[in-house]
């Protein structure tokens, strides 16, 4: 008997009979020989049509054991999408909060520099170098606000149709 076909000794019968049956084409063998060969190795008298059984309740095991595997690891990775975009919606709201926070720090900035400024108890040179930090203040601020008037759309229902038109503030 060929070394590919005899029971290897870490093997359990059960694996052994599922290893011949798998290589049954490979080996060319029908399914008289493959019971030949196991009765033989294992001391059995079983019918081919046992051995085949065996063999077949074990491939739809591994089916049902596939599908069980794919239905979990689907579930696994619509977990994982939920929890990315929890995430992703966190991180927004966070940057927003930086982003707000900045603003209002900037804010904040100018309405000291405007205050020390109406005090006048700077020097000159004090007080061209707040006037020149006010302004680039108020520039990064009519910056952040163009910016954000150029991002906002406003979406206009006409029947079936929707354009798409750019914000533009109406001057007061």
């Amino acid at each position: 008997m060929s070394n590919n076909i005899s029971k290897k000794t870490t093997e359990t019968e059960f694996e052994y009979i599922i290893r011949v049956c798998s290589n049954k084409d490979f080996l060319n063998l029908s399914w008289n020989e493959i019971k030949e060969i196991l009765n033989t190795e294992l001391c059995y008298n079983y019918s081919q049509d046992r051995y085949r059984k065996i063999y077949y309740k074990y491939l739809d095991n591994s089916v049902e054991e596939l599908k069980d595997s794919k239905s979990s690891n689907i579930q696994n990775l619509i977990e994982l999408q939920k929890e990315k975009v929890k995430i992703r919606d966190e991180r927004t709201q966070i940057n927003a909060l930086i982003r707000r926070t900045a603003r209002e720090e900037t804010i904040k900035e100018l309405e000291k520099i405007a205050t020390e400024l109406e005090n006048g108890d700077l020097s000159l040179e004090d007080s061209v170098s707040k006037f020149e930090e006010g302004m680039k203040l108020s520039k990064q601020c009519n910056d952040l606000l163009e910016n954000a008037e150029k991002r906002i759309t406003i979406l206009l229902k006409d029947g079936e149709e929707t354009k798409e038109e750019s914000f533009v503030q109406e001057e007061e």
